[in-house]
C-alpha cells in the first residue's frame, strides 16, 4: 500500500487543492486507546462527529479536505489507505465505502478527487493500474523518485449514484486530457466545475463543463492576472483567489497578501487585505460572503480566526481554542473542525468536531 500511495503522489499534484493539508497538522504519534481527559487542544464549542464502533479516523482521512453534501446530510472523505471515497451519514453514524457498495471494477482502483453533484450523486476522478505494473513499482526503493509511465495507467471520470449503487456516466480520459482540465467541484446534478488550461495564460481558470456533450459551457471565475492563484475548490458559490505579486517573492510564506472572493453566481466580489499565507487548510466563507473562517499555525497550536469581509476586521478566538476548519456547510450551519488533542499521558488523539456558525459569528 505504501507503493500505491507513492504512485498516487504525482497524480495528486495535478489536482489544485486536493492536497490541502491536514498532514501539516498531524503529528506522527499513535492515538491513545482511551480518552481520559484533554490536557491540551480541546474545544467546547461544538459536538464531536460520531463514527461507527471500531472506526478510528486517525490517519484514515486523506489530506484532501472532507466535503459536505449539498443538504449537509452526508460527509464524504477519501480513505487514505484504501483510496476509496467514504460517505458518513451524520444522523445515524453509518459509514459507507463507495467502492464497497458499487464494486471495485478495476484493478488497484484509486480515487484522485471527488465532488458532490447532489445528495445521491458524486463525480469522481479515478485511475487504476494493472497488477503486473504495480508489482513492478514495488521493486523501486522507497527513497527513489518514480517517473511513472502514464501509458500503464488508465484514467476516467465517473458519476455514481451511491444510493442506487449505479454508475450514471463514465468518461475515459487520456493523459493529454489530464493536462488540459481536471475536476474542481460540482455545479449542478448534470454539470461540473473544472479547471481548464488555455492557450492564453491570462484566460479563465475555472469553467462549467457539460460531460455529456464534452463541452465547456461558460467561464466561471473572471480572468486571472499573472500571480493570481486559486488553490482549492469553491465554498458554496464562492471561489477564493490569492492575489500574489509577480514574480513571487523569494520567501512567500512570510509575506501577507490580498485575497479576493468571487461569487460565481452573482459576480459579486469581496476582498481581504494583508492575510498571512500560512493557512494550511484554506479559507472558508459563509454563504452571504460576510465572514471567513481560517486558522494559522502557531507552534503546535492551530489558531482559529474569523475575518469580516466588509470591515476587514480580524477576530481571534481565545487562546484556549486550538482547531482548524476543514469543511463548511452553510445548509447545516456548521464548520467541521480538526482538533489534535494531547492526552495526559502525552499521546495524541485526532478528533473531528462540528461547531455551529452561531458559536463563531457575531450576534
Amino acid at each position: 500500500m505504501a507503493t500505491m500511495k507513492r504512485w498516487l503522489a504525482p497524480v495528486g499534484v495535478m489536482v489544485v487543492g486536493a492536497a490541502v493539508v491536514l498532514a501539516l497538522l498531524r503529528i506522527e504519534t499513535p492515538a491513545t486507546a482511551q480518552v481520559v481527559g484533554r490536557a491540551w487542544g480541546a474545544t467546547s464549542l461544538g459536538t464531536s462527529i460520531v463514527w461507527p464502533a471500531g472506526f478510528d479516523p486517525a490517519g484514515k482521512i486523506e489530506c484532501a479536505r472532507p466535503v459536505y453534501s449539498p443538504s449537509g446530510r452526508y460527509l464524504a472523505f477519501k480513505h487514505a489507505q484504501e483510496g476509496q471515497p467514504m460517505i458518513l451519514e451524520l444522523a445515524t453514524g453509518e459509514l459507507h465505502g463507495l467502492y464497497d457498495l458499487t464494486g471495485w471494477d478495476r484493478p488497484n482502483l484509486q480515487c484522485v478527487q471527488f465532488a458532490w453533484l447532489s445528495d445521491e450523486r458524486l463525480c469522481l476522478h479515478e485511475f487504476w493500474m494493472a497488477e503486473e505494473d504495480l508489482q513492478h513499482l514495488k521493486q523501486v526503493p522507497d527513497n527513489e523518485y518514480i517517473a511513472y509511465d502514464r501509458a500503464a495507467t488508465h484514467y476516467r471520470y465517473r458519476v455514481i449514484d451511491w444510493v442506487a449503487r449505479a454508475t450514471v456516466l463514465e468518461q475515459a480520459i487520456s493523459s493529454q486530457g489530464l493536462s488540459e482540465f481536471h475536476l474542481v467541484g460540482g455545479y449542478s446534478e448534470d454539470l461540473w466545475i473544472v479547471w481548464r488550461r488555455h492557450a492564453d495564460p491570462q484566460w479563465h481558470a475555472w469553467w462549467v463543463y457539460d460531460p455529456v456533450s464534452q463541452e465547456f459551457v461558460k467561464p466561471l471565475v473572471p480572468r486571472l492576472r499573472k500571480g493570481d492563484w486559486i488553490p482549492c475548490g469553491p465554498t458554496g458559490p464562492w471561489a477564493v483567489k490569492w492575489l500574489l505579486p509577480y514574480p513571487e517573492p523569494e520567501n512567500k510564506w512570510n509575506v501577507p497578501y490580498d485575497v479576493e472572493f468571487v461569487n460565481y453566481e452573482t459576480g459579486e466580489t469581496r476582498r481581504l487585505s494583508q492575510v498571512a499565507y500560512q493557512i494550511p487548510n484554506g479559507l472558508f466563507i459563509t454563504a452571504d460572503g460576510r465572514y471567513v473562517i481560517a486558522s494559522f499555525k502557531a507552534e503546535l497550536r492551530s489558531a482559529p480566526v474569523l475575518f469580516d469581509t466588509l470591515t476587514g476586521q480580524r477576530h481571534e478566538l481565545p487562546s484556549s481554542e486550538s482547531w482548524a476548519p476543514v469543511a463548511l456547510s452553510n445548509a447545516r450551519g456548521v464548520v467541521l473542525a480538526y482538533v489534535l488533542n494531547q492526552m495526559p499521558d502525552k499521546t495524541w488523539a485526532e478528533e473531528y468536531v462540528e461547531i455551529p456558525l452561531s458559536q463563531l459569528l457575531p450576534q
